[in-house]
């Protein structure tokens, strides 16, 4: 069974506000329809984790926390951007498509590789 970026993993733009920790992230989000293959797509991913920041030529931040529903695999952009500061709302979005476009680049391959 192929595990295609539309099937169980999608490519998410989001904003997270969980102080101290507001920030904009671009992520791989992993959400099957049962827990068991949610942790096994992340675990198949994350033993690839070396390679594919290598690829990349950055480190994300792998949260898996004992796996639910769903993981998370994602890059955040370096300054906090708040909705009022609307001088910033350019490079914040040159940044996010960017980091989606190179996750998806490298993590579309990866997917689609995958058996079970």
């Amino acid at each position: 069974m192929v595990f295609a970026s539309n099937n169980h993993v999608g490519y998410h733009a989001t904003f997270y506000d969980r102080r101290p920790k507001r920030r904009l992230r671009a992520e791989v989000f992993i959400e099957a329809p049962d827990t068991a293959r949610t942790a096994l797509i992340y675990d198949e991913l994350n033993s690839r984790r070396a390679v594919i920041e290598e690829q990349l030529g950055y480190g994300l931040d792998w949260e898996s926390e004992a796996i639910r529903k769903s993981a998370r695999i994602s890059i955040s952009y370096g300054a906090f951007v708040s909705e009022d500061a609307t001088a910033a709302w350019p490079e914040a979005q040159r940044w996010l498509v960017q980091a989606l476009c190179e996750l998806r680049n490298i993590f579309d391959p990866v997917l689609e590789g995958m058996t079970q």
